[in-house]
């Protein structure tokens, strides 16, 4: 028996393993679950509707009469309640579209913005991801840097560790998600933009070459992960897995786009092959994968308002000036800047840099931001 003991657990282990790769066949994305955003709302005894009579008054119906305020809205409106199901909200199923210009995607949901927020909110939720950032003025909202068990090295020991001690082995790269919505051209709608950026664990070594510590670098923005975040959020909508993948298969990929960074006598420019209503979504999408932290835009004067710490600017690294610690201006070093769209022509847009103020600027700094907008566009 002691001889067949180990081919016993082996056997076991394979089986688990076996029987985890069934259940989870996408292996793609596989975020784990954040402590804050897994708990649900907790409601007291006292507030469970089995003690409170949700029937009262409502004025303007027949006298002594009572209704329930979801009967009377949908009396006085046409509007019917959305059903409850538990403890969660079935979404009413919109109609949405997958569209795409290059290897850009964003949806068009024929639902406004303020209806669709809330949705957005409890499908980061449900999904057990915290929000860093909620704005509903901008539309606006930003994930926590999320860990992906997906980029863990898989192997017969390694998931046996991760079941048994979920916190020995992590993964060496974080996923972070900025969703922003705005209003559609067409009345009632709304386009949904979803930008992915990265950051990787790498090894620091000193001058001698021997390894000090391990330190976070940015990576590339991935796409796929960008697309698949999408087709998670349709399905939430309460879009089918085959109609899903039918939308992003039909997703109408425009032609490559051409910019091209242009130095005048005026100063630098970045010359966009698009008009402006197609240069402003790319731009806005280009601008969120850089990292820029958008403070606000104004798509009808085309500006976006955006701080950015130029790390190649040159700052006053005195011996007083490094012993002024405590001063706010020290904190907080990134400058406020305006990116202006302008057209140049029916399908073509000029992308310029101006200061906060909204004068032209023709300094180093505007020229590295420009060429980040092109490098991020294409």
């Amino acid at each position: 028996m002691s001889r067949c003991l180990p081919g016993l657990i082996l056997l076991a282990m394979l089986t688990a393993c076996s029987s985890v790769s069934k259940v989870l066949p996408d292996k793609r994305i596989d975020y784990k679950r954040q402590r804050v955003a897994e708990s649900d709302l907790e409601v007291p005894p006292d507030l469970t509707r089995g003690t409170i009579g949700d029937a009262m008054p409502i004025p303007g119906t027949a006298r002594g009469a009572t209704a329930t305020y979801s009967k009377y809205r949908e009396e006085t409106t046409g509007e019917r309640a959305v059903a409850v199901s538990g403890s969660e909200v079935l979404p009413e199923v919109p109609h949405v579209r997958m569209l795409r210009d290059g290897n850009q995607r964003w949806l068009e949901i024929d639902q406004p913005p303020q209806a669709v927020w809330p949705k957005l909110v409890s499908f980061w939720r449900r999904m057990g991801v915290v929000l860093v950032e909620q704005n509903p003025a901008l539309g606006v909202m930003k994930t926590d840097w999320l860990e992906n068990r997906a980029d863990i090295p898989s192997g017969m020991l390694t998931d046996l560790f991760r079941k048994v001690l979920e916190g020995l082995h992590s993964a060496a790269t974080r996923d972070q998600f900025r969703v922003r919505l705005e209003r559609g051209d067409a009345p009632g709608t709304t386009y949904l933009y979803l930008t992915h950026r990265g950051m990787q664990e790498e090894l620091s070594k000193d001058v001698s070459g021997d390894t000090e510590n391990t330190v976070w670098v940015p990576r590339p923005s991935d796409p796929g992960l960008e697309a698949e975040m999408l087709r998670r959020i349709m399905l939430y909508l309460g879009l089918t897995e085959a109609q899903s993948k039918q939308l992003m298969a039909q997703a109408e990929e425009r032609k490559a786009l051409q910019s091209e960074l242009l130095k005048t006598r005026s100063g630098v420019a970045l010359e966009v092959q698009a008009d402006r209503d197609r240069a402003w979504r790319l731009v806005g999408i280009a601008l969120e994968r850089a990292g820029f932290e958008v403070q606000d835009r104004d798509r009808d004067q085309g500006v976006y308002f955006v701080k950015y710490d130029d790390p190649m600017k040159e700052k006053d690294q005195g011996f007083f000036s490094k012993l002024a610690f405590w001063r706010e201006d020290k904190i907080d070093s990134e400058a406020e800047y305006r990116i202006h769209l302008s057209p140049d022509g029916e399908e073509r847009t000029r992308v310029t840099v101006e200061d906060a103020q909204g004068r032209a600027d023709h300094s180093d700094t505007a020229e590295r931001i420009l060429t980040l907008v092109h490098e991020h566009i294409d």
